[in-house]
């Protein structure tokens, strides 16, 4: 079999390319730098889509696993930065959080499509999982908010049983 280079006239990066991660959808592919660059780039051109995710830290001198989220509007982008978890809009490359929580530098992260969870293992040994947190405005827009004693708990909506009759 014989594979030809579709981006063999344009250079990546500036630096060592040491993080490569197709969008769900095959789209796009994103590629991190030793440049401290990240790119997105149409999988059908070849193209630089020119995506300004800014300064991307990475002093990493072996493979960077970043990840993009499935099923999430807008999609996001996990990239290991130092010790901590960079959070991109994948579109518009607008740093939306920084995740912190490990003790030495990140390697790699993973998301899980089906529980919409980030998944992150670095040097410290450890592996954390990281949940989103529903916000006040989206429990009250699906009535999952429940009175006990008198006063107001919210019910993570994963957690709700919709089988139920409500005259039970």
């Amino acid at each position: 079999m014989l594979y030809l280079s579709v981006f063999a006239v344009n250079t990546a990066h500036n630096g060592r390319v040491n993080g490569l991660c197709f969008t769900a959808d095959g789209l796009f592919l994103l590629t991190t730098g030793t440049d401290d660059r990240m790119r997105l780039w149409n999988s059908a051109t070849g193209e630089n889509t020119l995506v300004n995710y800014g300064k991307v830290a990475n002093s990493s001198r072996t493979c960077l696993r970043l990840s993009v989220s499935r099923g999430c509007s807008p999609e996001f982008v996990f990239v290991p930065c130092g010790s901590s978890v960079a959070v991109y809009s994948l579109h518009t490359g607008e740093l939306v959080t920084m995740l912190r929580g490990h003790y030495n530098n990140v390697d790699c992260c993973e998301f899980h499509p089906d529980y919409q969870e980030l998944y992150s293992g670095g040097k410290d040994c450890n592996i954390l999982a990281w949940v989103p947190v529903l916000r006040q405005s989206d429990i009250e827009d699906e009535e999952t908010a429940t009175v006990k004693g008198g006063q107001q708990a919210a019910v993570n909506p994963a957690f709700v049983d919709a089988w139920s009759s409500d005259e039970d």
